[in-house]
């Protein structure tokens, strides 16, 4: 019986696969240095164009909000916040809605008798209901009227009753008013936006309101006493 015989290496069967054995080895090459150099540089090169972009918009956002704000007064700015708290005041204070609506009465040239607060709702935002009573000369009345409602303020007027009957029995020009008011307050808002946030626009809507209310004229009433000179000496003459 014959051996099987051993086929022989022969140099000629190599080189006649020695052209695709280097393409496979030059592909696997490239293969290697695209995945160990040129893919991660890629990678790197493409995050840096996205922040360098990100960063740019950013720049040009805090300029346009630094050109705005420059555009601003300090003094405009001071005074609308203190007008805003006329008209709508952060917390509801038992001296500054009685100080309110004294200075009405005041200019309107009525008195003001009972006035009682919710003590519950005091210190605190939202609203507040008021039982005001006042008493005057119709003429005095109807402008303390006007006077509340051309006065800015956030008010609702619950209910208004007005008596006739003193006037009828005894003749006098005076007539007592009840109301039964609402009032509201609003603190400030707790968060204003982060540095790189852009500042909100007002509509068309708030820029009208905010027009209106820059005309209007608050009405703040202080009681002044006279003053007179020191003496040096109190028991001069």
């Amino acid at each position: 019986m014959e051996q099987p015989k051993t086929p022989e290496f022969n140099i000629e069967d190599l080189k006649q696969y020695s052209a695709p054995l280097l393409l496979v080895g030059v592909i696997i090459g490239i293969l290697v240095v695209f995945g160990t150099v040129v893919y991660p540089n890629f990678v790197s090169i493409k995050k840096s164009w996205s922040e360098t972009s990100k960063n740019n918009e950013q720049i040009s956002l805090l300029e346009s909000k630094l050109e705005i704000l420059n555009s601003l007064s300090e003094g405009d700015l001071k005074d609308s916040i203190e007008r805003s708290q006329v008209f709508l005041p952060v917390e509801n204070e038992a001296s500054e809605l009685i100080s309110y609506f004294d200075a009405r009465t005041a200019k309107a040239e009525v008195v003001l008798g009972d006035f009682e607060i919710s003590q519950s709702k005091l210190g605190d935002a939202g609203e507040i209901p008021l039982d005001i009573k006042i008493t005057g000369i119709r003429d005095s009345i109807f402008k303390f009227n006007k006077a509340l409602v051309d006065s800015g303020r956030l008010l609702v007027v619950n209910s208004l009753s007005l008596d006739l009957s003193g006037q009828e029995s005894s003749g006098s020009s005076q007539l007592t008013e009840e109301l039964t008011i609402t009032s509201t307050a609003e603190p400030f808002p707790e968060l204003i936006g982060s540095v790189e946030s852009s500042l909100p626009q007002l509509t068309t809507q708030e820029q009208e309101l905010l027009s209106e209310i820059q005309l209007l004229q608050p009405v703040i009433y202080t009681d002044i006493a006279p003053k007179f000179p020191a003496r040096k000496n109190p028991f001069a003459p």
